[in-house]
């Protein structure tokens, strides 16, 4: 196992965790390494370990257990499911409130990047929407994340306006958990596929009016998705 050597740290050693769990054939209910053994293991401080167990434990690889630690979970789609509900009814307003400011933000970048991006900028839209595909298909949750992330960033930067790009990186940090919950949901992770294909479409037809329609209409879905795990009958 390598030592870890460059950011994000935590997902790295998600990663790293999760080929241990492989190498070693852990089964449901076996012990994961201490915290000090992962860090020794892994050579990083133990606040990094213990956020990457956590974020092992959301997508529902591990589960804590008092006087065990961290467990390979049971990990069925049925318990992710209940614990998705249950986070996102205890954070529906603050989820709420940050896709409001998407909804406000991300069409106006979406156009800006339309008329402004260079060839290049095209490209690596290209590439990380290639990877976000492979990801879903794939089901690998972490990729998932990194590359939606990715995607969202990349339009920013192909706005060339900064302040555009440093406020979707703040948003990106705040919905980091989010991000994760949601996609531990399967559905939700291939309900992304249609509306990144037409955001990417947009982008490369140069079509303003696509593109901001397409944005629109992908946060809207986000949104419909959370609410249907919330309460499917309130739809």
């Amino acid at each position: 196992m390598e030592a870890i050597k460059r950011t994000p740290i935590v997902e790295q050693v998600m990663k790293n965790l999760q080929q241990l769990i492989v190498e070693r054939e852990y089964k449901p209910g076996d012990k994961m390494p201490t915290e000090k053994e992962a860090c020794e293991m892994f050579h990083v401080g133990r606040s990094t370990i213990r956020e990457a167990y956590r974020m092992m434990q959301i997508i529902g690889i591990l589960e804590s257990r008092q006087g065990s630690g961290s467990v390979i979970a049971q990990n069925t789609s049925q318990r992710l499911q209940s614990t998705a509900k249950n986070w996102f009814k205890e954070n529906e307003a603050d989820i709420s409130d940050y896709m409001e400011v998407r909804l406000a933000l991300e069409p106006m970048t979406a156009r800006l990047a339309i008329e402004r991006a260079t060839d290049e900028d095209i490209k690596h839209i290209e590439q990380i929407h290639k990877q976000f595909c492979k990801s879903v298909k794939q089901n690998d949750i972490l990729e998932m994340c990194k590359y939606d992330e990715a995607f969202h960033l990349s339009i920013a930067e192909a706005s060339h306006n900064q302040l555009f790009v440093k406020m979707g990186k703040i948003i990106a940090d705040c919905i980091i958990e989010y991000r994760i919950r949601a996609f531990s949901i399967k559905d939700n992770a291939n309900h992304a596929l249609i509306p990144h294909e037409e955001i990417w479409q947009a982008i490369y037809n140069r079509n303003c009016q696509q593109g901001e329609d397409a944005v629109i209409q992908h946060l809207k879905t986000s949104l419909f998705d959370m609410n249907q795990v919330i309460d499917p009958k309130c739809i």
